[in-house]
C-alpha cells in the first residue's frame, strides 16, 4: 500500500446520496488514503485536509493521464480538495491505478 509523504492522507467523501460509496472509499482505501464520508460539505474539513498544492498536484497528475475531476482552487473552502464523481467500475479501476502511480511518484 502506498502513502504521501509518510503519511496516509484523509480524504473527504460526501455522500450525496446518489454515489457508490463503498466503491469510492474501497478504491481510495486501496491506494493507502483514509476516507471519511461526511454527510454536508461543511462537515469536510473536520475530516482533514492535505492543503491546496496537494489538491493541485493531484490534479494535475489525474489531468495529465485523462482522469478528468474538478477542482476550484479560487476558494479557501474549496482550494484543497478534489471533486470526483465517477460512475462505472472501470471508471473506478483507472482513478485507483493512477492515484497509486501519482502516490508513487510523489
Amino acid at each position: 500500500m502506498s502513502d504521501f509523504a509518510g503519511q496516509r492522507p484523509t480524504i473527504a467523501v460526501i455522500d450525496n446520496g446518489i454515489c457508490n460509496l463503498r466503491s469510492v472509499t474501497k478504491a481510495l482505501e486501496a491506494v493507502g488514503a483514509r476516507p471519511v464520508v461526511v454527510q454536508v460539505p461543511r462537515d469536510v474539513t473536520a475530516a482533514g485536509e492535505a492543503g491546496p498544492a496537494v489538491a493541485k498536484a493531484a490534479y494535475d497528475f489525474l489531468y495529465a493521464h485523462k482522469v478528468l475531476v474538478r477542482y476550484f482552487p479560487s476558494h479557501a473552502l474549496t482550494a484543497s480538495f478534489l471533486r470526483i464523481s465517477v460512475g462505472s467500475d472501470e471508471e473506478m479501476l483507472v482513478l485507483e491505478e493512477t492515484l497509486q502511480a501519482w502516490l508513487k511518484n510523489a
